[in-house]
C-alpha cells in the first residue's frame, strides 16, 4: 500500500502543459522527450546519456519533461532523480503533442530556447555534446 501511494504520489503532475511552459519562459530552457513509453530503448538512452551530468544541465538552465505516453514506474532513473522534472498528465501530455505535432508511437526529443523557441528537433537519442553545442550557440 505505501508502494502504491508513493508511486501516485511520484506521478502526480505539478502544472498544466500550458502552465509548465509559460511559467519556464524567460527562465529556462526546456527540453522535452516524447516516447511510446517509459520502457523504450531509445528514452532509456537518451536518459543514460545525461547521468553524471546534472550540473551541467543545470547550469545551462535546463528543465527535461519527460513525456511517456504509457507512464514507467516514475523517477527511478537516477538524472530524474536529481533533476526532478515536472511530471505531466496523460490529457496535458496530448497538448504538447498536438503542440509539437508528435504522434503517440514516436520518440522525439524537443530543446526549447528561454524564449520558448524550437532550437533542436531530433527522432533519435541526442548526445550530451550536441545539446551542449546547441544551448550554448543560442545564449537566450
Amino acid at each position: 500500500m505505501i508502494k502504491l501511494l508513493l508511486s501516485i504520489a511520484l506521478l502526480t503532475p505539478i502544472a498544466s502543459a500550458q502552465q509548465t511552459l509559460s511559467t519556464m519562459v524567460g527562465r529556462n530552457r526546456v527540453l522535452l522527450i516524447f516516447t511510446p513509453t517509459a520502457l523504450d530503448i531509445r528514452y532509456a538512452r537518451q536518459l543514460h546519456a545525461f547521468e553524471d551530468h546534472e550540473a551541467e544541465l543545470q547550469s545551462r538552465d535546463l528543465v527535461l519533461i519527460p513525456l511517456a505516453q504509457q507512464p514507467g514506474p516514475g523517477n527511478t532513473v537516477p538524472v530524474l532523480r536529481h533533476l526532478r522534472p515536472p511530471l505531466v498528465q496523460a490529457d496535458e501530455q496530448i497538448t504538447f503533442r498536438r503542440r509539437f505535432h508528435i504522434s503517440p508511437g514516436d520518440f522525439v526529443v524537443v530543446l526549447l530556447d528561454k524564449k520558448g523557441a524550437e532550437k533542436l528537433r531530433s527522432t533519435t537519442p541526442i548526445t550530451l555534446t550536441r545539446l551542449i553545442r546547441t544551448i550554448d550557440a543560442n545564449p537566450h
